[in-house]
């Protein structure tokens, strides 16, 4: 069982809703984490709780922060960029 506090679970709200964070596009040759998506509000989408955070170029960002390279808006999901109909 996954337990979060009132704390986390408005960090993560505030997180959601800000701003994305503008980054470069992806260099292949620095670490980065999956994209995956959009995803349907139906589908199901496996979860690795090991490893909740993402890489975008070797930085890396926490479960529910998103970036957009200019082009498209993606979200970290429980370690997998998820990206956003456009």
């Amino acid at each position: 069982m996954l337990a979060v506090t009132t704390l986390e679970l408005c960090q993560s709200v505030e997180t959601v809703m800000s701003e994305p964070t503008n980054v470069q596009a992806m260099d292949k040759t620095k670490k980065n984490s999956t994209i995956v998506g959009p995803v349907e509000e139906e589908a199901t989408v496996m979860m690795d709780l090991a490893n909740p955070v993402c890489f975008w170029n070797g930085a890396q960002f926490d479960d529910g922060t998103t970036v957009s390279d200019g082009e498209s808006v993606y979200e970290c999901s429980v370690g997998k960029w998820v990206k956003s109909k456009n």
